[in-house]
């Protein structure tokens, strides 16, 4: 694969990996959702999990709630299920049920706040699940790619692959969880 940047590479896993499930920390305006609920032609997508704090603390649109999103999801016709998890992601990502196929982490941009999304993300990753993390160079927070290699390492013998995406715009790491072989 080459390197891409955040919607390239979205469409690309929606297309190979055929998701079910989607979990996005951090939707903002909806553009990261509206790329993948329009690469899911054959509409296997059946949930999406939407957590924002609806600020403007991480670039947000500062809209205060979620009701534009409902207008993206019906310009691409999605019929699935949507839950919205408002507030702080290191509090509601823990409170969601289930598993995702596709993860992507993109709300808190501290250290700790990535840190922690990751790790909470990772639990709700299905076996052969991608997590997607964006911004990881960008200029306003250089020390993710640390974060995120720090992470790689300690779940090393739990990853299948890693795609560092790290040469446009401001770096995206893929991540793909290993089928439990044990379980």
């Amino acid at each position: 694969m080459t390197e891409y940047n955040l919607y390239p590479l979205l469409r690309e896993h929606v297309v190979s990996d055929h998701p079910t499930s989607y979990l996005e920390i951090g939707v903002q305006d909806g553009h990261s959702l509206k790329t993948v609920l329009k690469a899911d032609v054959t509409r296997r997508i059946e949930r999406v999990a939407l957590c924002d704090n609806w600020g403007t603390s991480y670039g947000g649109t500062g809209k205060g709630n979620h009701q534009h999103i409902h207008n993206v999801l019906k310009s691409v016709d999605y019929q699935g299920a949507v839950e919205f998890y408002d507030g702080d992601s290191k509090k509601t990502v823990p409170t969601i049920p289930g598993y995702f196929d596709l993860i992507l982490v993109d709300g808190d941009h501290s250290m700790d706040g990535c840190r922690i999304d990751m790790e909470n993300s990772w639990k709700i990753l299905k076996e052969n699940g991608s997590m997607v993390i964006d911004d990881i160079i960008h200029p306003d927070h250089k020390y993710l790619l640390q974060v995120v290699s720090n992470f790689i390492g300690k779940k090393s013998n739990d990853i299948l692959h890693v795609q560092y995406c790290t040469k446009e715009l401001n770096g995206v790491i893929v991540i793909k969880k290993k089928e439990d072989k044990n379980g």
